[in-house]
C-alpha cells in the first residue's frame, strides 16, 4: 500500500509540474494567453506564482514581456488566484524592479493593468497592521518606496496609518510617520 500511495503522490507532483509548465507558456503566450485555459490548469494544480520566475514570480515575468499584450483579465485572474502571486508585488527583482514598476514602464500595459497592480498592493498595505504574521516594518516602508500608496484607504476609509494606531502597532506607526 505505501509504494501505491507514493506512486499516486509521485503522479500528482508530475501532473501539476505539467499544468505549471502549461501556464506559463499559455500565460507567456504571444497572444496574451486564452483565461478559459489558464483557469483549466489552475483547477488542475497550476502553480500560479511559479518559483522559477523568483522573485517576481509568473506575473512579473509576464510584465517583463515587451512583446506580448498583456490582459487585464488575466493579471486579475493571477492576483485573485494564488496568495504567492499577490505576495509577489511586494517584492523586487536584483534590477529593484517591481511588477508595478514593470506594468508602468511596459508599452503593452493598459492602465487597468496598472491600475489594478496599484489596487492590489494597496489592499496588502492596509492589511498589514491587522497582520497575524510579523512583518518588518522597514520591509514596509519600502513597500511604499515601491509603490504602494500610504494614502490609499481601505473597505472603511482608513489608510495603513490609522490602521495601525487603530491596531496599537507603535512600531508600525513610528515607522510610518519617519519613513514616509
Amino acid at each position: 500500500q505505501p509504494i501505491k500511495a507514493q506512486n499516486c503522490q509521485y503522479l500528482i507532483q508530475t501532473l501539476q509540474r505539467r499544468a505549471s509548465d502549461l501556464l506559463a507558456e499559455s500565460v507567456l503566450a504571444p497572444n496574451g494567453g486564452d483565461l478559459l485555459t489558464i483557469q483549466l490548469l489552475v483547477k488542475l494544480g497550476g502553480n500560479c506564482y511559479q518559483e522559477k520566475y523568483e522573485p517576481l514570480g509568473l506575473l512579473g515575468e509576464m510584465l517583463k514581456q515587451d512583446r506580448i499584450p498583456i490582459r487585464h483579465d488575466v493579471v486579475k485572474f493571477l492576483l485573485n488566484n494564488d496568495q504567492y502571486t499577490r505576495h509577489c508585488l511586494t517584492k523586487a527583482d536584483a534590477q529593484q524592479r517591481t511588477c508595478l514598476s514593470l506594468a508602468k514602464n511596459n508599452p503593452n500595459c493598459s492602465d487597468a493593468v496598472v491600475d489594478c497592480l496599484q489596487q492590489q498592493i494597496n489592499i496588502l498595505l492596509n492589511q498589514v497592521p491587522f497582520s497575524t504574521s510579523v512583518i518588518d516594518v522597514n520591509e514596509v516602508i519600502e513597500w511604499i518606496r515601491r509603490g504602494a500608496d500610504a494614502e490609499a484607504t481601505d473597505e472603511h476609509g482608513n489608510t495603513v496609518l490609522s490602521n495601525a494606531v487603530r491596531a496599537n502597532n507603535l512600531t508600525l506607526v513610528r515607522a510610518l510617520i519617519e519613513g514616509v
